[in-house]
């Protein structure tokens, strides 16, 4: 497939943001930061991997941290280019898969969300991809398993990291 993993770092603590409309510290709670090279692109992407204990209401406060970050323009993270980095969720199950994607339904009418414009939340959503973690955690990066919110398309981990949203060209 031609792609390499430049980077890794574990993130024992998550990282915080400041919330672009209260001024606060918020935490985003993802555990490891990855950059993945493809045919001369970077992709940068944050991972949250333990979720299969996460209630639906929650689950909808991660993605709309998320949201709230992207629209910080301010991604604590070593982004690639200044480009704003990928959400990755790993989920045990495809039930649970199903649940993370139905949370990011749930974002329009989410207090979490309120202060965002839907164009925001909609391009923050665009990078969220989530796959099904097991039987075999090898397909993560060989095959064609990650979805993101509003597309039933089946992507390729590259395609999800190197590639921007039509709404961003």
């Amino acid at each position: 497939m031609g792609s390499t993993s430049r980077s890794w770092r574990r993130l024992p603590s998550g990282l915080s943001y400041r919330d672009p409309h209260t001024g606060s510290l918020k935490d985003l709670p993802v555990e490891a930061e990855m950059v993945v090279g493809h045919v001369g692109e970077e992709g940068c992407a944050l991972v949250l991997a333990r979720v299969e204990r996460v209630a639906p209401a929650r689950l909808v406060a991660v993605l709309g941290r998320f949201a709230n970050a992207v629209a910080a323009g301010t991604m604590p993270v070593s982004s690639v280019a200044g480009r704003v980095p990928s959400l990755l969720v790993l989920t045990p199950t495809a039930r649970l898969q199903d649940a993370v994607l139905a949370a990011a339904d749930q974002l329009d009418d989410a207090p979490v969300t309120r202060h965002l414009a839907p164009a925001i939340v909609e391009a923050a959503m665009a990078r969220v991809a989530v796959s099904v973690s097991e039987p075999h955690p090898a397909a993560l990066v060989s095959e064609a398993v990650w979805r993101s919110p509003g597309d039933p398309r089946s992507r390729h981990l590259v395609e999800t990291l190197t590639t921007r949203p039509e709404r961003d060209r």
